[in-house]
C-alpha cells in the first residue's frame, strides 16, 4: 500500500539531500525529530545499516526510537520488524537495521562496521570526539555514506564550529538546512505563545525558536 506523510519543506530537504554531510539546525518544535525518525525508518527499509546517537538513554528510547517505531508501524505494519529495547536495536528482516547509542558512551560503537548512515540527534550536544570515534564505523560499505546532524543551534559547540568551517571550506560536501519553530505549520499559535513565554531572554529566544 502507498503511505503518505505530511512533510514540511525543510524536512523534505533532509530526506532528499544526497550530500555527505547534512546539518539540520532548527528551532525547537520545528519537526526535527519527525524528520530524523522518518529518515531512519526509510533508510532501514531500503536495506541500510543506520547508527543513531542521542543525548541520553531517555532521549534515545522515549523520543527518537519511539518515533521511529511509529513511522515503521505506519509504513510496514506492526509486527513486521523487531525492536530489541534492551539493545536499542531495530531490525527489519531481509532489509536493514538501526542501532541506538548515547553521547554518554560513544565508545560503545567501536566494533560496528558497514554503517551507511550516521545520525546525530541534538548533535550540538555531542562530545568533541564524536566523529573521530563514530565515522570509522562507516568503513566497508562500498557505497557513499552520509552523516546527518539535527539540532537546535548551540554557539561554541564542537559541531557548530565544524559546520561553520565546512560551509567556508567544503561547500560542495555540506548541506545546511535551517528552519524556525514557526515554520512548523502544525504548531498552533497558542502552543508557540506558550513557548515564547517560557523563554526569559533574547539570546535564548534566538537559539531555541529562531
Amino acid at each position: 500500500k502507498q503511505v503518505k506523510f505530511q512533510i514540511l519543506p525543510h524536512q523534505r530537504k533532509l530526506l532528499s539531500c544526497k550530500k555527505h554531510f547534512i546539518a539540520m539546525i532548527c528551532g525547537r518544535g520545528s519537526g526535527k525529530t519527525f524528520a530524523a525518525s522518518l529518515l531512519c525508518a526509510l533508510k532501514a527499509i531500503n536495506g541500510e545499516r543506520v547508527l543513531v546517537f542521542a543525548q541520553g538513554y531517555k532521549a534515545l528510547t522515549e523520543n527518537l526510537f519511539n518515533e521511529i517505531t511509529k513511522r515503521l508501524d505506519k509504513i510496514l505494519g506492526y509486527g513486521n520488524y523487531s525492536y530489541n529495547k534492551g539493545q536499542v536495536k531495530i531490525s527489519i528482516p531481509g532489509k536493514g537495521v538501526i542501532y541506538g547509542l548515547t553521547y554518554q558512551n560513544i565508545d560503545a560503537c567501536r566494533g560496528y562496521t558497514e554503517i551507511n548512515s550516521l545520525v546525530l540527534d541534538e548533535g550540538c550536544l555531542a562530545p568533541a570526539n564524536i566523529l573521530e570515534t563514530a565515522v570509522p564505523c562507516m568503513r566497508g560499505t562500498g557505497k557513499e555514506t552520509q552523516i546527518y546532524v539535527t539540532s537546535t543551534p548551540k554557539a561554541g559547540s564542537y559541531l557548530n564550529r565544524l559546520i561553520l568551517d565546512k560551509l567556508e571550506n567544503e561547500k560542495d560536501e555540506i548541506e545546511l538546512i535551517r528552519a524556525k519553530t514557526t515554520d512548523n505549520v502544525f504548531i498552533s499559535k497558542q502552543e508557540f505563545k506558550l513557548m515564547e513565554q517560557s523563554i526569559s531572554n533574547q539570546t535564548l529566544y534566538n537559539q531555541e525558536l529562531m
